[in-house]
């Protein structure tokens, strides 16, 4: 029996979750087109409920109450029976449904048409994965040991009964079904919200997009994480086979890597103990990990692969820890700060912040829930970057950001994106006048959203600023006026966000 390199074990499954993750993008983009096919129709059906029973009084009641055409009623139920959907309809629905009933039906039809396709083709590409990740399992630890080892064919029986298996109380096809009924009574309330509201059609097409959206993106979510699932039951299938009786959970080396990831990366499990969010991943929605055979201490790899966090490229390092890693790299990052910058580590938020607000630079500062000072970063003039490697800190340890704005204004978008980014639990910034503090309420909204309500906003802001601009005839506005215009320019954001939102002037010692 001969021993491969340092590191072929770690290698080789890395690119056997590679291949899975590669299965399922194709699978992916057939969602994505099936969801916008399916928006598309809900919103056309919304457009002509406007412009059918919609005025400027509002909807016309009366007659969406009234009895929906007969004919209409048997073309849909038609089309649900002959594609084995059920109408879910009580039978007094079948010969009196009224319009609004009808188009409610019709919404909660094409939604369950995703589901049924969603269903059949997530059946087939969780096959797919678990065959081929189940004999390349049993070439590559073959290959690996220098000799063939016994190794049986998958009986449809085994397969059936992991695709059938539940791993977070739920199997594949019962977490689809959820995913959808949920996007289906959501609909139906902002339909129900916009005529009992009289909402324009405008905001009633933007609510039914997002709220597709949001259901794309799930159902993504579902099947990133279960083929992450059906990879590693695979694996475990393939080393029962082979009689290997251990394991090594191994996580992928970069700055998206969650904190339980961390937390299990290299620990060692007997084969018959795998269990799913526990020993063996998925340890968690759109979970990256993989496991690796352990064979034995003379096996072991001295070297493993790490996503360089510059480059974007793999490389070959010690073998360590996550958490050593991490270290290594943030270590770098602070030792290449200026001696003034590094000072300010170890040191209460207020002093810190005292130190950078009149600096004509930025500078950035990790604080923890004690208010010291964890790492600092020199920036540029009207930037500072916060370091991949200590974002992955910052978000898993909640750690808190502060700054200061050399021109004394309020969070730029990017500030908030940030914020967003790394579930930030207080964000802060510092100018020579005024102080400026934001928060989420449990949790940040999305990006696209916060960009979507900060450029809102942002025209009644440069318009302002160009009145002061003009009343005093520079270009250039005071920088305590300019503070003033951009907290009442946050003001509006943060509300409208529902994000917790202080500022206050900072008293100047003359």
């Amino acid at each position: 029996m001969k021993s491969r390199s340092d590191n072929y074990w770690a290698t080789r499954s890395l690119e056997r979750l590679s291949e899975a993750e590669k299965v399922s993008i194709t699978y992916l983009k057939q969602v994505q087109k099936e969801y916008r096919a399916t928006a598309r129709a809900v919103v056309e059906q919304v457009r002509k409920l406007y412009a059918t029973y919609y005025s400027k009084s509002g909807f016309d009641i009366d007659a969406l109450n009234k009895v929906a055409p007969q004919g209409d009623v048997k073309r849909f139920l038609a089309s649900m029976e002959a594609q084995g959907l059920p109408t879910d309809l009580p039978n007094n629905y079948r010969g009196r449904m009224s319009r609004l009933e009808l188009l409610n039906s019709q919404m909660l039809g094409k939604v369950k048409q995703i589901a049924t396709k969603e269903s059949a083709a997530t059946a087939d590409l969780y096959d797919k994965v678990f065959r081929n990740t189940y004999y390349r399992t049993g070439y590559d630890v073959s290959k690996g040991l220098g000799e063939t080892l016994a190794f049986g064919s998958l009986d449809d029986k085994t397969i059936d009964k992991v695709l059938e298996s539940k791993f977070y109380g739920k199997n594949y096809s019962e977490r689809i079904w959820g995913n959808s009924n949920k996007l289906a009574d959501q609909l139906q309330g902002i339909i129900s919200h916009a005529i009992a509201t009289g909402q324009s059609s405008e905001k009633t097409v933007r609510l039914v997009r997002e709220r597709f959206n949001v259901s794309q993106s799930n159902a993504a979510r579902l099947v990133r994480t279960e083929t992450c699932y059906f990879e590693n039951q695979a694996e475990i299938e393939a080393y029962k086979e082979m009689g290997i009786s251990e394991y090594v959970l191994l996580a992928t080396l970069d700055g998206r890597t969650s904190k339980i990831c961390r937390e299990m990366d290299g620990k060692r499990f007997k084969v018959a103990d795998a269990v799913a969010g526990k020993t063996i991943p998925p340890l968690h929605p759109y979970c990256r990990s993989t496991i690796r055979p352990y064979i034995g201490a003379e096996f072991e790899p001295k070297t493993r692969i790490m996503r360089d966090p510059e480059t974007g490229k793999n490389k070959t390092i010690e073998n360590i820890s996550f958490e050593e890693w991490q270290k290594v790299l943030a270590n770098d990052i602070v030792a290449k700060q200026p001696l003034i910058t590094r000072k300010l580590v170890g040191m209460r938020l207020t002093d810190a912040e005292s130190s950078i607000r009149t600096n004509n630079y930025e500078t950035l500062l990790v604080y923890d829930e004690k208010d010291n000072i964890i790492y600092a970063i020199r920036g540029e003039n009207h930037r500072v970057m916060l370091p991949q490697a200590i974002a992955d800190e910052v978000k898993v340890e909640s750690y808190s950001i502060s700054h200061n704005h050399p021109s004394g204004s309020s969070f730029s978008l990017a500030d908030l994106i940030t914020g967003s980014k790394c579930n930030i639990p207080r964000v802060r910034a510092i100018g020579k006048y005024m102080k400026f503090e934001i928060s989420p309420n449990g949790s940040w909204p999305n990006r696209q959203r916060i960009v979507e309500v900060y450029n809102k906003y942002l025209p009644a802001l440069k318009l302002e600023a160009r009145k002061v601009a003009k009343k005093f005839g520079t270009r250039n506005i005071p920088e305590s006026i300019f503070a003033e215009l951009t907290d009442a320019h946050m003001q509006k954001v943060a509300s409208e966000l529902g994000l917790t939102y202080k500022s206050a002037k900072i008293k100047i010692v003359r």
